[in-house]
């Protein structure tokens, strides 16, 4: 039955307010149906809203994820390199082991070739004494053996001028007016024209041999009582340093005996 046919059976006095009755009550029931619908549209809108930030959330969350990923595999390589440098260190820490070792080792042959270079040095000192000794021995002993031959030579051309008479004088000194001490002192005299000339013969003449010359010929005034008239030294080789001890004591020095046979 519709609802035109149940309005024809109701009376006539409450068709009216029937009809307004029913008219109130779609006017209401449509005012709630689109109430009901606004509220669908803003819950629509918000889920519509919420799906768009669980959309966004999501996004976020696999971005988030991917960092998260890279961080993982940033922090497996930093691992992985900290292994190596582990392993570097460790190496590094060995060969520093083994440089100290080494250094400890070349300190003590350092060690033992300055011991060894010392003990060298002492006996290359004990050997210079021993040579030195030797060779004093030796050049004492050739020295004297050549110095004597020397003033013979010179002696003997020195007798080949017959002008000129050579003597040897010898003495002791008792009171070390020479040498400073008690000893033998001889000097050669040569005797030209009446005049007494002391000389010294040597190879070789130095500062020191000047002044005991110089003594010897005081000595021989002293013990003679004789003037010397002249002072001579034949010598080819006068130490640079004794010219002016010669020049200032008034003695001729002359290089060969034909120089001193020839004035």
């Amino acid at each position: 039955m519709s609802y035109a046919q149940i309005f024809q059976r109701l009376p006539e006095e409450v068709r009216f307010p029937m009809l307004e009755f029913a008219d109130a009550l779609e006017k209401k029931l449509r005012d709630q149906l689109a109430v009901r619908r606004q509220d669908f549209d803003e819950l629509r809108a918000v889920v519509h809203e919420l799906a768009q930030a669980q959309k966004r959330t999501e996004e976020r969350l696999d971005r988030l994820e991917a960092v998260v990923e890279e961080l993982a595999q940033a922090q497996k390589r930093t691992e992985e390199r900290l292994d190596r440098l582990e392993a570097v260190v460790e190496e590094l820490a060995q060969a520093q082991k083994r440089t100290e070792e080494r250094v400890t080792e070349l300190a003590q042959a350092q060690k033992r070739t300055e011991e060894r270079v010392t003990e060298l040095a002492q006996a290359q000192t004990e050997a210079r004494k021993d040579v030195h000794a030797h060779l004093s021995a030796i050049g004492a002993r050739w020295g004297i053996q050549t110095e004597e031959s020397f003033r013979k030579a010179i002696q003997a051309i020195l007798s080949d001028f017959t002008d000129l008479r050579v003597e040897r004088f010898t003495a002791y000194d008792t009171e070390g007016e020479v040498f400073g001490r008690p000893d033998q002192v001889e000097i050669d005299v040569l005797i030209r024209d009446g005049r007494t000339i002391l000389g010294e013969i040597k190879s070789s003449m130095s500062k020191g041999d000047v002044y005991i010359f110089e003594r010897k010929v005081a000595f021989y005034e002293r013990r003679q009582g004789v003037k010397a008239d002249c002072k001579i030294i034949i010598t080819p080789m006068l130490d640079p340093r004794a010219q002016p001890v010669v020049d200032e004591l008034g003695i001729r020095v002359y290089a060969t005996a034909y120089d001193f046979g020839q004035t």
